[in-house]
C-alpha cells in the first residue's frame, strides 16, 4: 500500500489494480526516476513461471532505467534504446514509446511488445505494458521461410528465369541455366537486352518486351552465337500486375532449344514427346505466376497491417486476379465462439450488410464443422452443399465454388469463399493456391484481433484509470452520475445510456442520469418492469437485439428507436 500511496490514489482505487492484476499483459509503473512502484499479476507470474529471483518478482524498489542504462553499457543496444526512450517520454520529448524485443526464457524465445505512456498530472507515473507478440513473429519469420523456398525452387529449374522491369532492365536472374553456360548474374543484372547483346540483335527482344508490357503472353525464339557455336532459344514472357492491374514488369522464362533442328527429323513420336514437354514448359510457367501472386498477396497482407476491411479487400483483390470471383465471402468465428458473422460478402451487386449467424449454419457453419475445404464444379449437382447455402446479393445462383478453412495453428477462425456463376469454374490447383493464401491470411487475421483486443484494453485502462482519477475530487452525485455514464457510453462505443438506482422507500428504480434518449430524468419502474427492472430484480446482466420489438419492454420506452441494449446490475457489497 506504501509505493500505492505514492501515487497518490485513495482506498477506491482499489478496484483498478484489481483489474490490471486480471489483465493477461505485464504491466508496471514507474515514477520518474525510474523505480518501480508497482507490477501487476501477470508480472509477477511470468517472473515465477522463469525462476526469477524474489526481488526481480515483487518488482517494487527496482529501478527500470538502472536496470537498462547497466545491460547498455555491457553492449546490449536494445537496451539503449529502450533507455534514450523512457528517457524521452519522462522529460516530454514523446508521448509514447513502442520497442519490439526478444526474451529468452528457459522453454523459448519469446517477443514481446513494450508499450509506454506517461500518465496526466505533475510528476505522474509511466504506465509500461509488455505484450507478447511470439505468434506473430513466428508468422512473419514462416513466411520468410517460405519464400525462400520459392527462390529455391526457381533456381533449381535448367531453364533460366528472369524479370525485367518496364524499361527493359533486368532485375532478377535465376536457374541453373546460369552455371551451365559459364555466366553470372551481374552479367544481367540492371542491363537491358540491348545492353547485353547489342543494337541489331536486340530488336526481337525489344519488340516481344513492348508486346508483353500491354498484357499479351508472348512465346517467341530467337538465336545467338558464342565460342560453342548457334544457339536457339525459346523465350516465354508474361506481364506481372500489382493489386491495381497495373502492369510494372515482365516475368520470362528462356529454354535452350538448339537441338530442335534434330528432333524435328525424328519420328512423329518424339514430336509428341517435345509437346508434352513444352505443355509442362507452360505449367511451370503458370505456376510461377501463380507463386509469384500468392508471395506478392502475402506481402500486401502483411502490409495492410491490423484493419480489418483493408485486409478482406486485399484478399479479394487478390484472388480476383487469379481465379473467377464474381461472388466473394469471408467469415470468421466471433471471439465468444458462438456466432459465426459474415464479414465481408460481395456479389455482382456490390458488398453484402454484415450478418450474425449461428454457429452451425450456412456453408461457414459447414467448413468450420468439418475443418475441410469444399470444391464444387456444379451446384446443382450437389444437393448437400446446395441445400446448406445462405443466398445473398442478386436473384440467380452461383454454380461453382470454392470454399476453404481459415486456419490458426490447430484453431478455425472462418472461411474464405470464391463463387462463380459459370460452371466447373475451379480446379485443384485454385484450391491448392487459395489454401495456402488462406494459412497466411488466418495468421494475419489472428495477429489483427490480438491488436485489437490489445488496444480495446489498453483503452479500457486508461478509461479507468481517467475516471477514478475524476472521481476523487467530485463530490456532487449527480455530477458523478453523469461522469460514469459519459464515460461508460464513450468506452463501449454507444450512442446512448442511461442510470436507474433503486429506492429502498419505495422499493422502486428511478432513473437519474440518462445520455441521447428522450426520456425524463426521476420517472420510475417497477422490479421486474422492463429490461432495467428485470436486471435489478434477477441482480444478472441481460442483452437484448431490437428492443424495440422484445416482448418485455416497459410501456414507458415506447416509441424510442433502440436497436441493440445491455443492461448490468449496480451492486453494493
Amino acid at each position: 500500500m506504501k509505493d500505492k500511496e505514492k501515487l497518490n490514489r485513495p482506498a477506491e482505487s482499489k478496484l483498478l489494480w484489481s483489474v490490471m492484476d486480471f489483465l493477461l499483459d505485464e504491466v508496471i509503473l514507474i515514477d520518474r526516476s525510474g523505480a518501480i512502484l508497482w507490477v501487476n499479476q501477470a508480472w509477477q507470474d511470468f517472473a515465477k513461471q522463469n525462476n526469477a529471483d524474489a526481488r526481480t518478482y515483487l518488482g517494487v524498489g527496482m529501478n527500470y532505467l538502472e536496470v537498462c542504462r547497466k545491460a547498455s553499457e555491457a553492449g546490449d543496444s536494445l537496451a539503449g534504446d529502450v533507455l534514450k526512450g523512457l528517457s524521452a517520454v519522462i522529460s516530454g520529448k514523446r508521448s509514447e514509446f513502442i520497442v519490439e524485443y526478444p526474451c529468452r526464457t528457459p522453454q523459448a524465445e519469446l517477443w514481446f511488445r513494450m508499450r509506454a505512456v506517461s500518465l496526466t498530472g505533475k510528476d505522474a507515473p509511466l504506465i509500461l505494458t509488455h505484450h507478447n507478440i511470439s505468434d506473430r513473429v513466428q508468422a512473419e519469420n514462416a513466411f520468410h521461410n517460405e519464400t525462400d523456398r520459392f527462390y529455391s525452387l526457381v533456381n533449381s529449374m535448367a531453364d533460366i528465369v528472369f524479370m525485367l522491369d518496364t524499361e527493359g532492365r533486368h532485375v532478377g536472374v535465376y536457374g541453373q541455366w546460369l552455371e551451365k553456360y559459364g555466366l553470372s548474374k551481374e552479367q544481367f543484372l540492371g542491363k537491358t537486352a540491348r545492353d547485353i547483346l547489342g543494337d541489331n540483335a536486340a530488336k526481337v527482344h525489344e519488340e516481344a518486351n513492348q508486346r508483353a508490357l500491354k498484357g499479351e503472353n508472348v512465346l517467341y525464339e530467337w538465336r545467338y552465337l558464342d565460342q560453342a557455336g548457334e544457339h536457339l532459344i525459346q523465350t516465354h514472357l508474361s506481364p506481372m500486375r500489382d493489386t491495381s492491374g497495373r502492369i510494372y514488369g515482365i516475368v520470362g522464362v528462356g529454354r535452350d532449344l538448339t537441338d530442335r533442328a534434330i528432333i524435328e527429323k525424328i519420328s512423329e513420336v518424339e514430336r509428341q514427346t517435345r509437346a508434352k514437354a513444352e505443355d509442362l514448359y507452360r505449367q511451370t510457367c503458370h505456376e510461377i505466376e501463380r507463386r509469384t501472386s500468392l508471395h506478392q498477396a502475402s506481402q500486401q497482407l502483411i502490409e495492410a497491417g491490423y484493419d480489418f476491411e483493408v485486409i478482406y479487400q486485399t484478399l479479394h483483390q487478390a484472388i480476383q486476379r487469379v481465379m473467377p470471383a464474381e461472388a466473394f465471402v469471408i467469415s470468421l468465428v466471433d471471439e465468444a465462439g458462438t456466432d459465426i458473422v459474415v464479414e465481408y460478402a460481395f456479389d455482382r451487386g456490390g458488398r453484402a450488410p454484415k450478418q450474425r449467424l449461428p454457429l452451425h449454419q450456412g456453408l461457414s457453419g459447414w467448413v468450420v464443422d468439418h475443418g475441410k475445404s469444399v470444391l464444387v464444379s456444379d451446384l446443382t449437382q450437389d444437393a448437400e452443399i446446395a441445400s446448406i447455402g445462405i443466398h445473398f446479393g442478386t436473384a440467380e445462383s452461383v454454380r461453382s465454388l470454392l470454399a476453404v478453412p481459415l486456419r490458426h495453428h490447430h484453431k478455425i477462425l472462418g472461411m474464405i469463399a470464391a463463387q462463380s456463376y459459370a460452371v466447373s469454374a475451379y480446379t485443384s490447383e485454385d484450391l491448392e493456391w487459395l489454401e495456402m493464401l488462406a494459412a497466411n491470411a488466418a495468421g494475419i487475421l489472428q495477429n489483427a484481433r490480438l491488436y485489437r483486443e490489445t488496444q480495446r484494453r489498453a483503452d479500457e485502462m486508461a478509461a479507468l484509470l481517467e475516471t477514478a482519477r475524476d472521481l476523487t475530487g467530485i463530490q456532487d452525485l449527480d455530477h458523478v452520475l453523469e461522469l460514469i455514464l459519459e464515460r461508460t457510453t464513450r468506452l463501449l462505443a454507444v450512442e446512448s445510456g442511461e442510470i436507474l438506482l433503486y429506492d429502498p422507500h419505495q422499493n422502486n428504480l428511478k432513473l437519474v442520469a440518462v445520455k441521447n434518449l428522450p426520456i425524463s430524468l426521476g420517472i420510475r419502474l417497477e422490479l421486474g418492469e422492463g429490461l432495467a427492472g428485470q436486471v435489478a430484480l434477477n441482480q444478472k446482466p441481460m442483452v437484448v437485439e431490437n428492443h424495440s420489438t422484445w416482448e418485455g419492454r416497459c410501456p414507458k420506452y415506447e416509441g424510442i428507436a433502440i436497436q441493440d441494449a445491455l443492461a448490468v446490475p449496480m451492486v453494493y457489497r
